[in-house]
């Protein structure tokens, strides 16, 4: 679920304009192999501007590889394009209101995080 400007975000477009941009590399080897563990997650690092990569330049304990953009954008939408508003957003907000997770999930035919099955193993043995 994304905020109501995420889905007009002038922003979500391959020019940038900040020095940096930063967020998760979901996809992360869809174009070439990726040879290092991923478990905790890859960050991903656009650098913009010449002021960007001076700084960057200047990190001699940052580990990068340099990826395409093109695999940056597969696996990461919003640098090139806004989320698409979901018909049901309105409704679903509504119901979030008044509704009990266990019950929008029912409605709505969600299935919990694997975060959500340990919140409740731990409510169970506690």
């Amino acid at each position: 679920m994304f905020g109501e400007a995420c889905y007009n975000c002038k922003y979500a477009r391959p020019e940038r304009v900040s020095d940096i941009t930063m967020a998760d590399f979901w996809g992360i080897g869809a174009e070439a192999p990726f040879l290092h563990p991923t478990q905790k997650g890859v960050s991903l690092l656009l650098v913009n501007t010449t002021k960007a990569q001076q700084f960057v330049d200047g990190c001699n304990n940052l580990f990068t590889e340099e990826r395409s953009l093109s695999e940056a954008i597969q696996g990461n939408h919003n640098l090139s394009e806004c989320s698409e508003r979901p018909m049901q957003r309105d409704t679903y907000c509504a119901d979030a209101e008044r509704m009990t997770p266990e019950e929008l999930m029912t409605k709505y035919k969600l299935r919990p995080s694997p975060r959500e099955y340990l919140r409740f193993l731990k409510r169970l043995i506690q």
